[in-house]
């Protein structure tokens, strides 16, 4: 503050210039010690420190106030209850006119953080697992967790047909159906197992070779469709053995898990539901999400769990879906029952069911990641 008194305010003007002041106690020597770095960096102006306490150096810095006075001819107020320069002049920039300086000077660099997420935007038919490897890193505070849990690193993929128990009779009650509504041969619970994952117009014409024209392929899928349907909200799902105690395990240990499936969202809910196991899965791709091939399934899948794909391993029990999910850079898991254990031999791990499944078995299965 300004005192009354005009040699002695110049006084004190003088000692700060100088760098030299007198205060009353220890907690005002530091701070002039504290304003006089900041004054000769050019961060603060000239300030002066009183103290309205007596010569004890356990007195506490009771008010700081900041002189008027011209800092590059203009004034400069200071806040006390903050601590903070309020400087009427231009020093500091708005942020939208640093982003703009920013954009002028190197826009390709500016771009380029712009749009460093932008494959996750991307359609399903899109989406390139290069790029997603890339995206989907753990940044820092990532790694610290998963120091601590190495399996949280990891995604978990289940396919439909792995999950649950009685699928072929349900496929196999509504075939026979369609079959004895138009008069035509029963399809056995082989010929079923093989068309199932396959459309229905594909099913008619190459595994129960009923009919080659294209018109009477169509009304009899139409029919199926709307048969199965029907039957699905019927069914009673169970988990397969094992399913849902392995589903379990990666829960406790926050591993992610995501089921793919061909069907509606709300018939994968009812599903899901049936069988007690909805709560096991944070993340679910259906048919609502546009996707039309496995490796779209996938890809989709990797975003939603947020999980690269070499960190993702696929459960199925198709050859096509293990070799699906190496084309998009992720780990396989073939499950022998519907195929042969040697038409699965490409995939990292084979077994005959999820009860089979352990931790260790999944650390086996990204045994050559470094990252871990």
């Amino acid at each position: 503050e300004r005192s009354s008194s005009p040699h002695l305010g110049g006084t004190l003007r003088a000692q700060l210039r100088t760098g030299k002041a007198v205060c009353c106690s220890r907690p005002s020597c530091c701070m002039l010690m504290l304003l006089g770095v900041a004054q000769a960096t050019g961060w603060l102006p000239r300030v002066l420190v009183r103290s309205q306490s007596g010569g004890s150096g356990a007195s506490a810095l009771c008010d700081v106030r900041c002189l008027l006075d011209e800092v590059g001819g203009q004034h400069t107020t200071f806040n006390a209850h903050r601590l903070f320069l309020e400087p009427t002049s231009e020093a500091l920039a708005e942020p939208s006119a640093l982003a703009k300086s920013a954009r002028s000077s190197s826009p390709a660099l500016v771009d380029t953080y712009a749009d460093y997420f932008s494959p996750l935007r991307q359609a399903p038919g899109q989406l390139r697992a290069s790029d997603l490897e890339e995206v989907l890193q753990p940044d820092h505070m990532e790694r610290l967790r998963f120091t601590n849990n190495p399996l949280q690193a990891y995604g978990a993929l289940f396919r439909w047909e792995v999950l649950f128990d009685g699928l072929v009779e349900l496929n196999l009650r509504a075939w026979t159906e369609i079959a004895d509504r138009h008069s035509l041969p029963r399809p056995d619970a082989e010929d079923v197992q093989r068309a199932m994952g396959m459309r229905a117009e594909r099913a008619i014409q190459r595994v129960f070779w009923w009919t080659d024209d294209w018109g009477r392929t169509r009304e009899l899928s139409f029919d199926f469709y709307e048969l199965y349907a029907r039957i699905f909200r019927e069914h009673s799902f169970q988990p397969t053995d094992g399913a849902e105690q392995w589903l379990d395990v990666l829960n406790e240990y926050r591993v992610p898990c995501c089921l793919c499936s061909r069907l509606d969202q709300s018939s994968t809910r009812l599903a899901t539901e049936s069988a007690g196991i909805d709560h096991l899965f944070q993340e679910v791709v259906c048919a609502e999400d546009g996707v039309q091939t496995l490796e779209e399934t996938f890809l989709v899948a990797f975003v939603k769990i947020k999980r690269p794909p070499s960190r993702c391993v696929v459960f199925d029990n198709e050859p096509e879906g293990v070799t699906a999910a190496h084309d998009v850079l992720a780990k396989a898991v073939g499950l022998v029952g519907k195929h042969a254990g040697y038409e699965l031999k490409h995939a990292e791990k084979r077994l005959f069911g999820l009860d089979e499944m352990t931790l260790m078995s999944l650390r086996e299965v990204f045994s050559d990641d470094r990252a871990r």
